[in-house]
């Protein structure tokens, strides 16, 4: 378990149409976030601390 903080750089749509998939980017990179259930904190531009699993998702890494 990890925890990552950082900005939300995609719409929750744009990845897929759940609702459920955004991108966080920090000075580090950018990791994948794979929400539970849509939440619309989430948004582009929010500035966001997510706890979570690390594992990979077509070989990019994911947060879920």
């Amino acid at each position: 378990t990890v925890t990552i903080e950082g900005t939300v750089t995609t719409s929750t749509t744009l990845l897929d149409a759940s609702g459920r998939r955004a991108l966080v980017e920090d000075g580090s990179g950018a990791i994948e976030l794979y929400l539970e259930k849509p939440d619309a904190v989430v948004r582009t531009g929010a500035r966001v601390r997510v706890t979570g699993v690390i594992g990979r998702a077509w070989g990019a890494p994911r947060i879920r």
